[in-house]
Formats: structure tokens, sequence, C-alpha cells
């Protein structure tokens, strides 16, 4: 970015505080957690230069030609894109907050074992990534 002009870094910072807010707010972070911001800023970031690198490599282009080509929000949906798994928020309990990795509603392991539920049971929740 810093061989981008002036105004071009201007516009870039702005979208990427869009991106990181969008990311805070699609993983339900919670907002008054000073730790929020950061995490926030730290994982659109990650996936910005992860879909930055990519599109960059792929298209045979330099990273400030492609930050002049393509949005930041794009290069973050391309770069979760590359590693959906990872880039999904941890599904938890609405109850307490407390992460819990067993499966959905139906499946061996899961919250209901050997219900035959095809959406999960009404008090879990599963966050979305931003874009």
């Amino acid at each position: 970015m810093a061989r981008l002009g002036e105004d071009e870094r201007r516009s870039a910072f702005f979208s990427f505080v869009a991106v990181a807010n969008e990311v805070a707010v699609a993983d339900h972070m919670e907002l008054s957690d000073s730790e929020t911001t950061p995490r926030a800023i730290e994982k659109a970031a990650r996936w910005i230069d992860r879909g930055l690198v990519y599109v960059a490599e792929e298209n045979r282009l330099s990273h400030e030609e492609v930050l002049r080509r393509v949005s930041l929000q794009h290069l973050f949906r391309v770069g979760a894109n590359l590693d959906p798994a990872a880039a999904r928020p941890p599904r938890t309990s609405p109850d307490d907050g407390t992460q819990n990795d067993e499966g959905p509603a139906g499946e061996a392991g899961g919250a209901h074992e050997g219900a035959r539920f095809k959406q999960p049971p009404s008090n879990w929740t599963y966050k979305t990534r931003a874009g």
C-alpha cells in the first residue's frame, strides 16, 4: 500500500476499516470488548493479504496493481474462500458464549444425537463470516 498515492491509500484505509467492521459484526464479536477491534483488524488483514497474494499470482500482477483494480472486500472474500474452514468463526452457545465443537443435530456426537433434525436446535447459532 505504501506505493499507492495519498488518495488511494486514504481510500484503501477506509475500505479496510469497513471490512474489519463487517468482520466484527458478521462474527458476532462483542463490540464493547476492548479486544474486538484488534481481532477484527487482524482477521481482515490476514484474509485480505491471502486474497491479494492469490489474485496477484494468478493474474501475474503486482500487489499495487491488484489494490488499484480489486476492492478489499473482494480480496477478503477470495482469501477466506481459500480456506473456508479456518475463516469461519467457531460455533458458540448463545447462553454462555462457550465454543462447542459438537456436530450439528442428528450427526454422531451432535447436540441431539440420534434425532433427525435438518437444522441445529434453536438454542445454537452458527456465526457466518463476513462477505
